[in-house]
């Protein structure tokens, strides 16, 4: 990283040296010394800001890392090693990229979904579990009126309902894909999908989950 940092100092050293010459070549010598002055500070300069960069942890290989493209390839291995449960650590030894880049790749394109689980339609409202409300529409189309958290309407009609986000999506890894308990979830849930990430559009889609009494 140092070298780099000298590189681009020299070039713009070398320009302005020239430069001089051009405007002013008979005082050879005071010309001199103040290219190389310019020159040595510049060096200086960069050789503060390189250890600056090591002492935040920053190295050449994390910027490289974090300005490469992410391809369909690293979007297909984050999808299923997300799915597997790996750490971001473990992702971004496999794609050859920083965590940074992974963490932010995910939070990019996430997939927001409204599902139900197994017999539960889609339900998101934080009193779900022991709502004792029945009967809320009364045009209600069912023969047995059971309690209405159980109803796809229940969250639109229910003067009580207050919404409930999973407190697992506020950290890593950010998604349910390998959540243990996503089968039994009514909440809201996001998703890392390879091919949506690719087009670059995240999605929501709501898909009521069918009763089963």
């Amino acid at each position: 990283m140092q070298a780099i940092f000298t590189k681009k100092s020299e070039i713009l050293c070398g320009k302005f040296y020239v430069l001089i010459f051009k405007v002013n070549a008979t005082p050879y010598i005071p010309t001199v010394a103040f290219a190389l002055g310019i020159y040595c500070h510049c060096i200086y300069f960069d050789k503060i800001w390189y250890h600056i960069l090591v002492m935040l942890g920053i190295g050449l290989e994390d910027i490289i890392m974090s300005k490469k493209h992410m391809t369909l390839e690293d979007r297909y291995t984050i999808y299923h090693m997300l799915n597997e449960g790996c750490s971001f650590k473990k992702i971004s030894d496999a794609i050859h990229k920083n965590c940074t880049s992974v963490s932010r790749e995910i939070k990019n394109h996430l997939v927001f979904k409204k599902t139900g689980a197994y017999s539960h339609p889609f339900n998101e409202c934080i009193h779900r579990k022991g709502c004792p409300q029945t009967a809320l529409c009364s045009h209600c189309t069912y023969s047995v009126k059971k309690r209405c958290s159980f109803c796809s309407k229940c969250n639109s009609v229910c003067p009580d309902f207050k919404a409930e986000k999973c407190s697992k999506l506020e950290k890593p890894p950010y998604v349910c894909n390998a959540c243990p308990d996503l089968k039994n979830c009514t909440l809201e849930k996001r998703y890392y999908k390879p091919l949506e990430a690719e087009k670059g559009n995240p999605s929501i889609t709501f898909v009521p989950t069918t009763k089963i009494f």
